[in-house]
């Protein structure tokens, strides 16, 4: 549907659906799993500027203010040539974010 949506918040990498679900796609890439690899990088910093990015597309475009809205992450590894790809759908939600943690 679109890919690099940019406002001031932040960047969505790619914007897609599946029916009347919206799906936001980070794409990430690192190539050594040294420190998280790329799915270690994506903080709880970086997923909040996910989600006020995605909380400015949706008003920017009324149709999908009321659409189910899935946050998939693409953790791509090693070398660019043949990359180990991970696909990982729902990997957070707006929710998570409020969430206190428990100790």
């Amino acid at each position: 549907m679109a890919n690099n949506y940019r406002c001031r918040f932040g960047e969505l990498d790619a914007i897609m659906t599946d029916g009347e679900r919206l799906i936001i796609v980070e794409i990430r890439y690192r190539r050594s799993p040294a420190f998280g690899g790329a799915l270690g990088s994506i903080s709880a910093a970086k997923r909040a500027r996910i989600c006020r990015t995605t909380q400015h597309f949706v008003q920017a475009y009324p149709r999908w203010r009321e659409a189910p809205i899935r946050f998939d992450v693409v953790a791509l590894t090693g070398r660019l040539q043949q990359p180990e790809l991970h696909w990982i759908a729902g990997a957070f939600t707006m929710q998570d974010l409020y969430r206190r943690p428990t100790h």
